[in-house]
């Protein structure tokens, strides 16, 4: 619940650093560290060796398998590093059009530390979450987002430009591996231990499809950035990019924070118990669902008024992105949910597939209405996206019989909701608009808000009644640690 409550908070800080960073900084600055990070990701996906999974997932000695995960990891990472570091050119020349080199290549040479950085982090974080301490995993995160928003709009008000976002993902980067090292108890991962190959080569035979499926979900994540960095230039890319993470970014903390860091470990205790395992998953999909629908119709309604406010008329180009990307926040959510899944009964290559067919309907699409410009791009994603979630559910129905019908099931009530909230939000646009004298100010903007969550929440609050109050039972004790209203609500209940 920490990691859920966490995750939620990180969305008002990311919203409030777009808003200011957006002004003080160009689209090419976000379209040059996107480009660099493309392959810096990617790097840290190689030197994880998947390893991190395999150390929640086995049953192995655990001091053993921490510092053999660990050295296998951290060597892998240094001849990385080196590789990277001294061919910054010709990779730089992969990614980006040729007048955009010489810059580029200096925004690598710093950002290639990143793939140390990371790596040293990999191991303890897995220890916190196999233990089942979620609560820590998701401080770091929040304040590793915390540190990166004040480092870069600092920077960036002093004048640094783009060296501003630089010098942020390499001083929280940091910050959050200090803390993940001091705060994960017994340094199992560093404390040396006699050698077992046979631990080692469980380790990698679980690690290694799951690094690859791994790479291929960044790979059909990102493609689409190189080939709109590469062939549509920076600026287009950071437009593009910006969309992305005011829609999608959603999505990845929950499947960093929450599906990834509380389900993987909580699916692999009753990976044995079918029953117990397709409630909990139909559960995880309600709940995922229950916040990103409003998001994704509400991306869809307002984003006109949301840029312009909130931007200005440079960041217009993106409208069209955000409201094309509010759809896959209904579909990417599906999937999103099916990975730990499969890595917690052991079928890694069940992601591998459904990486292979987002990439044979991805690909040929993007190339195809690139013509269109980033519109083009991003509509060959969204169907790519789709196709992915209905097959994972044909994947998941195979591992609990039943569970497809169920998760239709489970979420059109949800969607539903959403829909009905669409409808209002754009039916009465123009009165609200016309109400306050201008089409684009924070009080029209801040009433079409307010229109969706009066009509979302309680149509919720009836269609989706014993998940709210599922929701609310596990709420309520931590409030009543805290707020003395709530204990006596608690106690009268109990009583």
């Amino acid at each position: 619940m920490l990691a859920t409550a966490a995750t939620i908070a990180l969305r008002p800080i990311n919203l409030a650093a777009s808003f200011l960073l957006l002004r003080w900084l160009r689209p090419e600055d976000f379209g040059a560290v996107a480009l660099a990070m493309i392959l810096f990701q990617t790097s840290n996906l190689f030197t994880g060796l998947g390893l991190g999974g395999a150390i929640i997932h086995t049953e192995l000695d655990r001091k053993k398998s921490a510092f053999q995960s660990f050295v296998m990891m951290m060597g892998f990472a240094v001849i990385l590093f080196g590789l990277v570091y001294f061919n910054l050119e010709p990779l730089a020349r992969l990614l980006t059009m040729p007048e955009n080199v010489a810059d580029l290549v200096e925004i690598m040479r710093w950002l290639a530390f990143l793939i140390i950085i990371n790596t040293a982090s990999t191991i303890p974080t897995s220890l916190l979450r196999k233990d089942l301490l979620f609560g820590r995993v998701s401080s770091f995160n929040l304040i590793q987002q915390i540190s990166y928003t004040f480092v870069a709009l600092g920077f960036a008000i002093a004048g640094y430009g783009v060296w501003s976002l630089v010098i942020a993902r390499l001083a929280s980067s940091i910050l959050r591996t200090l803390m993940t090292w001091i705060m994960c108890p017994g340094w199992e991962w560093i404390t040396p231990s006699r050698w077992d190959n046979s631990i080692a080569r469980s380790l990698l035979a679980f690690g290694l499809p799951n690094m690859w499926s791994g790479l291929l979900n960044y790979f059909h994540t990102h493609w689409d950035d190189w080939l709109v960095g590469r062939v549509l230039g920076e600026a287009m890319l950071g437009f593009y990019t910006k969309a992305y993470d005011l829609t999608n970014t959603t999505i990845k903390q929950f499947s960093d924070n929450v599906i990834g860091a509380v389900f993987f470990p909580s699916y692999t205790k009753i990976q044995n118990d079918p029953e117990r395992l397709s409630r909990i998953y139909l559960k995880s999909v309600q709940l995922v669902m229950l916040i990103v629908v409003p998001l994704a119709f509400g991306a869809m309604s307002i984003a006109p008024e949301l840029v312009r406010v909130l931007w200005g008329p440079t960041w217009v180009p993106m409208i069209p992105i955000l409201q094309i990307y509010g759809f896959m926040l209904i579909s990417r959510p599906i999937s999103t949910n099916t990975s730990p899944l499969f890595l917690a009964v052991g079928k890694p290559h069940y992601n591998a597939r459904a990486g292979y067919l987002l990439l044979a309907v991805m690909v040929p699409l993007a190339l195809l209405l690139l013509q269109f410009g980033i519109q083009g791009v991003a509509i060959a994603v969204v169907v790519s996206h789709m196709f992915g979630a209905v097959f994972n559910v044909y994947q998941v129905n195979t591992i609990l019989p039943g569970s497809a019908r169920q998760t239709i099931k489970s979420i059109v009530p949800t969607v539903a909701a959403g829909i009905v909230m669409y409808i209002a939000v754009i039916g009465l646009k123009t009165q609200l608009l016309g109400f306050w004298g201008e089409q684009y100010g924070f009080p029209g903007l801040f009433s079409l808000i307010f229109l969706g969550a009066i009509v979302y929440t309680p149509i919720v609050f009836i269609v989706q009644w014993s998940l709210v109050q599922e929701i609310w039972g596990l709420v309520r004790p931590m409030l009543g640690k805290r707020i003395p209203f709530f204990r006596s609500m608690a106690s009268k209940q109990a009583v």
